[in-house]
């Protein structure tokens, strides 16, 4: 809801930018976070289609957000438009701000260990989770199989991420074939002539992994 960053806007506002506040669909509207994704295309055309209004440059548009509105805000911030291409280097924003954000919605890369070697592999039993994720009970986390399950059962399930089978009609949730790739803001990361991002994460976050926003960041920044 908009009223979540009154706050930070607030914060801003008396240092002298302007700020604004979106609402956006939600997940069970029946579209899923590719609403959402929708959704903040449009403000950000909005906000840039009444620049003179607002009396603000509409090349120096800053996008922040907060784990879910992170995703948001990362999706902005590397021109993932879904189901319209990606979008070009002027369309995106000046800056991203993301705390926390959530940056991929795939069972195999929502917690991603990297490897002695320094790759990153996907997503493995929970019970060897250096931190535990408060999506993945012990009785799901003997196995990588059986914790990629469970991802996908909250993420599609309880959130309805992907929208919802002949509108909730049947029980059996929606997971996107390409694990979620399409909605996930990881996979265009390493797209050429990305904006400044600044991501605050925590190493002790059992909702989104830090481990999640440090590959994004690294594939940003090896761009």
């Amino acid at each position: 809801h908009r009223s979540f960053g009154a706050g930070v806007c607030g914060f801003f506002a008396s240092h002298g930018a302007v700020c604004l506040s979106a609402s956006c669909r939600l997940t069970n509207s029946g579209d899923g976070v590719a609403g959402c994704i929708q959704d903040a295309w449009a403000v950000l055309r909005w906000t840039r289609a009444n620049a003179g209004r607002l009396n603000i440059n509409p090349s120096r548009v800053v996008v922040a957000g907060d784990s879910a509105g992170g995703l948001l805000a990362t999706s902005l911030g590397t021109g993932l438009r879904v189901g319209a291409g990606v979008a070009a280097s002027e369309e995106l924003p000046a800056a991203v701000i993301g705390n926390w954000p959530v940056t991929t919605l795939g069972s195999r890369s929502y917690v991603p260990t990297r490897t002695a070697e320094g790759a990153w592999e996907a997503t493995g039993a929970g019970d060897d989770f250096p931190v535990e994720s408060a999506f993945v009970p012990s009785e799901y986390g003997d196995s990588a199989e059986r914790t990629q399950a469970r991802l996908r059962q909250v993420l599609a399930g309880r959130f309805l991420l992907f929208g919802r089978r002949l509108g909730g009609l049947l029980p059996q949730p929606i997971y996107p074939s390409d694990d979620a790739a399409s909605v996930s803001p990881l996979w265009f990361a390493s797209r050429p002539k990305l904006p400044p991002m600044l991501l605050l994460t925590g190493g002790a976050d059992q909702v989104v992994p830090c481990d999640q926003t440090t590959r994004f960041a690294e594939a940003a920044r090896g761009a």
